[in-house]
């Protein structure tokens, strides 16, 4: 088998196992199941992963960093305003959630059922997201100087911001069933994303505003 076909059976079994491990969870997927949806033999998904973990491993490692790339470097962008830095950042974290609707569920069950599961990824850089935490509170902290804002601590406003966005996603489905939406004069949570949007940018801008 040539190099290229290896690297193409590679790209097949990823897909596949994405797909599956975002549908069942670690738990739920299964080699076989993993080899029966990229049309490959069980002995292939072994030789390229060795083990169903190797591979949940590996998905969940391209997720997490995915979900998490770039946002605190969008926030600590100090030569734009910021506001217009939570605006970049819900649109780009609303984008890469809108590719793969299952991904904040995915990563909050499944760490939630292994809680070990971020100390085994092996790019994890703990020290890299403290500094980047520090650096946003010196930029919240320039801010409130500066009489921008109120005094806020960092993990405060990465708490308010994230839940803001995420929530409503991962409430999607209850929102739509049970009416709340349509109810609320809106025929889709689509049609509902972009007035969520300007109220969580009108929530943090209160959240911010200086105390008087």
């Amino acid at each position: 088998m040539s190099q290229e076909s290896l690297d193409s059976t590679e790209i097949k079994i990823k897909e596949a196992a994405r797909e599956l491990f975002s549908e069942l969870g670690m738990k739920g997927a299964t080699m076989r199941k993993v080899a029966e949806k990229a049309e490959v033999n069980v002995a292939l998904v072994n030789y390229y992963f060795r083990s169903k973990e190797k591979l949940f491993l590996s998905i969940f490692e391209e997720k997490f960093r995915s979900y998490t790339k770039d946002g605190l470097s969008i926030l600590n962008d100090t030569s734009r305003d910021l506001l217009d830095r939570i605006k970049t950042y819900i649109d780009r974290l609303n984008h890469q959630i809108n590719n793969d609707q299952g991904l904040p569920i995915f990563i909050l069950s499944e760490t939630h059922y292994n809680p070990n599961l971020l100390d085994m990824l092996s790019d994890l850089n703990k020290e890299q997201a403290a500094i980047e935490t520090q650096q946003l509170q010196a930029t919240l902290d320039l801010d409130y100087h500066s009489g921008k804002i109120r005094p806020i601590k960092a993990i405060d406003f990465q708490m308010a911001l994230f839940s803001m966005i995420v929530f409503p996603i991962i409430s999607k489905k209850i929102l739509t069933k049970t009416g709340k939406l349509a109810a609320a004069g809106f025929e889709s949570y689509e049609s509902y994303e972009p007035h969520w949007k300007n109220t969580t940018l009108s929530i943090m801008e209160a959240f911010l505003k200086p105390l008087s």
